[in-house]
């Protein structure tokens, strides 16, 4: 088992409405067959305007496959997501 974790850096004062949307993409993933189980993270302490996402699969078949396959549910999503963030993004795989 291994666990995907993202982390973006926020445009300050926009952390309230990113993680908005990322939520409206994974609910609208999990009506869907093809939504692996995921958490979200928002800093309470620490940096602020971060936000960070874990997502667990089998191996890394199925990571590279289900990124290989992702499509926005919202054509818009893409495009409000980079508007949000700065651009940066931090990936880590982890073994669970």
């Amino acid at each position: 088992m291994i666990v995907d974790r993202r982390t973006w850096n926020i445009k300050l004062g926009h952390a309230p409405e990113a993680l908005d949307l990322l939520k409206a993409e994974f609910a609208a993933l999990e009506a869907g067959d093809a939504c692996p189980p995921y958490r979200i993270y928002v800093s309470r302490i620490g940096q602020f305007s971060q936000i960070a996402a874990e997502y667990e699969f089998e191996n890394l078949a199925a990571q590279e496959a289900f990124w290989a396959d992702w499509r926005p549910q919202d054509p818009a999503f893409i495009k409000e997501w980079f508007g949000l963030n700065r651009g940066e993004i931090q990936i880590e795989v982890w073994d669970l």
